[in-house]
């Protein structure tokens, strides 16, 4: 099937983004997927907008969903916005202890190639996270997080 024949799912494929919330990570993840519109380049302004309106339906999620859809949602928009970080750092305490790690690699913890230094934003997540992972009860997750938070916490 080609790109012009999915055309016509993309409505469809937005809706069950919008609205379901019983779906795995890779669900959320090829609705969004299949409603993104490629035509428009990375960083531009109709990028931005498309991001913008679907980051809203993941800012207005207060369900137990609302890591996946997160996840999701910054697999297929991975160009990092400071305002995103800075709301999903807030949520960190929404987040199960076993979706951390793809929570903070999604939400923005690395900085963006044109960054030339670590933002607010980010630092803030940097500190929430390691505040939130030393709180894991898992004794080997937790490790096993705090280790890969040394790791990458230096970039």
């Amino acid at each position: 099937m080609h790109r012009e024949e999915l055309t016509a799912y993309m409505p469809q494929a937005e809706e069950i983004f919008a609205t379901r919330r019983d779906l795995q990570i890779w669900q959320y993840e090829m609705a969004l997927r299949l409603a993104h519109d490629d035509q428009p380049r990375l960083g531009s302004e109709n990028y931005l907008s498309e991001q913008q309106r679907r980051f809203r339906l993941v800012q207005d999620d207060a369900s137990d969903a609302f890591a996946r859809r997160a996840i999701a949602f910054k697999r297929v928009y991975f160009f990092r916005r400071d305002e995103e970080r800075e709301f999903f750092a807030h949520q960190l305490d929404r987040v199960p202890d076993k979706l951390l790690h793809d929570y903070l690699t999604a939400a923005g913890w690395n900085r963006n190639p044109d960054e030339k230094s670590v933002t607010t934003a980010t630092s803030l997540l940097r500190q929430l996270a390691a505040v939130r992972i030393a709180a894991v009860p898992d004794e080997k997750l937790r490790r096993d997080l705090q280790e890969w938070f040394r790791e990458f916490a230096g970039r």
